[in-house]
């Protein structure tokens, strides 16, 4: 039995004469006899938090606790962690050689909660792989990131009675006694495994935001702070939110701020990789993990049950020549079946979303969204042209009957500029069919423009 894993095991007794061998049979297998007791059942249904890949091993965390399993049996055992450990959480690692790991839990102070006081957040280490587990914070925990030099950084939020900055335009949380409360985010650093804490937070905007911590690329023994920031109110009325890099440029953490796209020139900006819409999803839980193809890392995971697949994942074309990509269904479980409206033209069900050579994000198409719009005096004539439409095709699709249509990219964008675009493309009939419209759409793909 290795460590870190719950069972129990009972003492036999030796045969009394005069009692039938039946007997003694049926007390064996009704007490265990000499034999393991089955550790409890799994339960399948509980949803993964976080999934955290450790070699030839996993960790799941759920609402039941931390359960570990291995890559060769894909059988789950509970984690025996601390009494007083939340279930639920999150976890992290120093880095892929080390054994050592974070497990942490926030209070829910988000202001769309209206009561955010019930849990209580902590921060717990395990120096074995979750073996064991020690711990060293309570609080409202964000964001951990264990450096390979051994030091803790660790990203909180607590709330004050005083705006942050003072006098600054932030965020409020009523507390049940009617007191305005305003989460202060904080980012603090050990050295000791948690013993002390040192406050190092950057210099910050009111609507300051930690969104990632990560090691410093210039000076690797500190760490680089990924906040975003409101910056106001764009032209078109919605609210200019953009991230920055906080540099600490020395072992006094004094931070350098920089907007991420000209931090290192632009060069070091994450490669963003788009998802696949769903219409349905699902959820990553301890029963279904290793039947269904869940990203390896991460929280909350889930995958679409329904969505669209192209041919290739990355097209080259030549300007003005056209730009055809085929898309099909794919049902990732055999759910009843939907139906789908289409036409010849590609504009009127589907919409391209793209990110241009220059970093600009259009979406363009799908107009039949035309037949949504509420108060619209035409809207049973433009309603009455689609559904007279001679081309119009309806079309029932499941895991075993899919759909398939050649999309021409020129119909729905004028690629007038050579270099790669980052595209996903979007089906949607939904102000179509009212009742039982779909929409989904495929995972980011390449097209390259050559001149």
């Amino acid at each position: 039995m290795r460590p870190g894993y719950s069972s129990s095991r009972r003492g036999g007794g030796s045969l009394k004469s005069g009692m039938p061998w039946r007997v003694w049979l049926a007390l064996v297998v009704i007490l265990g006899g000499d034999c393991a007791v089955a550790e409890p059942l799994i339960p399948a249904k509980d949803g993964i938090q976080y999934i955290l890949p450790r070699g030839d091993f996993v960790i799941a965390s759920t609402k039941d606790g931390l359960y570990r399993a291995s890559l060769s049996d894909k059988v789950w055992h509970k984690i025996v962690t601390p009494a007083d450990m939340p279930a639920d959480g999150y976890l992290t690692e120093q880095d892929a050689t080390s054994p050592r790991l974070a497990y942490y839990t926030d209070t829910g102070f988000e202001s769309w909660r209206m009561s955010p006081f019930i849990t209580k957040g902590s921060l717990y280490l395990s120096p074995d792989n979750g073996v064991t587990w020690k711990k060293v914070m309570d609080g409202n925990v964000l964001h951990v990131f264990l450096h390979p030099d051994g030091a803790i950084y660790v990203a909180t939020e607590e709330l004050s009675k005083v705006p942050f900055p003072p006098g600054g335009d932030s965020i409020s949380i009523g507390a049940p006694d009617g007191t305005q409360l305003y989460p202060h985010e904080h980012l603090r650093m050990s050295r000791d495994d948690g013993k002390t804490w040192r406050d190092i937070t950057p210099p910050a905007r009111a609507t300051f935001g930690i969104s990632g911590i990560f090691r410093d690329p210039d000076h690797p023994t500190l760490v680089c702070v990924r906040s975003n920031q409101m910056q106001g109110v764009t032209s078109f009325g919605h609210d200019d939110l953009r991230t920055f890099i906080d540099q600490a440029v020395d072992e006094n953490f004094h931070w350098s701020e920089t907007s991420l796209e000209k931090w290192h020139g632009g060069r070091m900006v994450p490669v963003v990789h788009w998802p696949p819409i769903g219409h349905h999803t699902l959820y990553a839980t301890l029963g279904n993990y290793f039947a269904f193809p869940f990203p390896p890392t991460g929280s909350n995971l889930a995958l679409p049950r329904e969505t669209l697949v192209t041919d290739k994942p990355a097209y080259r074309f030549r300007l003005n020549e056209f730009m055809f990509v085929t898309v099909t269904t794919k049902f990732l479980v055999p759910d009843p079946p939907i139906q789908l409206t289409d036409m010849k033209d590609e504009t009127a069900f589907w919409s391209l979303r793209l990110r241009d050579p220059d970093g600009r994000i259009v979406i363009v198409g799908g107009r039949s969204g035309e037949l949504g719009v509420i108060g619209d005096p035409d809207q049973a004539a433009h309603r009455a042209k689609y559904a007279n439409d001679p081309y119009l095709i309806r079309q029932q699709v499941d895991q075993g009957h899919p759909y398939q249509r050649f999309v021409n990219l020129q119909k729905l964008y004028k690629f007038s500029k050579p270099g790669k675009y980052l595209a996903e493309l979007i089906y949607d009939d939904s102000a179509f069919d009212q009742q039982a419209g779909v929409d989904f759409g495929t995972a980011g793909f390449e097209v390259e423009i050559k001149p």
